[in-house]
């Protein structure tokens, strides 16, 4: 997997059960689309 953007709050680390762990962050993108019916480009 590949996850592209910038890491805008600090990683957390949750234990689980059976030694296995978790990790949480927030990534932000800069993503564009076009809406149905349109021609222009929305970001």
């Amino acid at each position: 997997m590949e996850i592209k953007g910038l890491i805008v709050k600090d990683a957390s680390i949750f234990k689980l059960k059976q030694n296995s762990e978790v990790v949480n962050f927030t990534i932000a993108i800069n993503d564009s689309y076009k809406p149905k019916d349109s021609t222009e480009l929305k970001k």
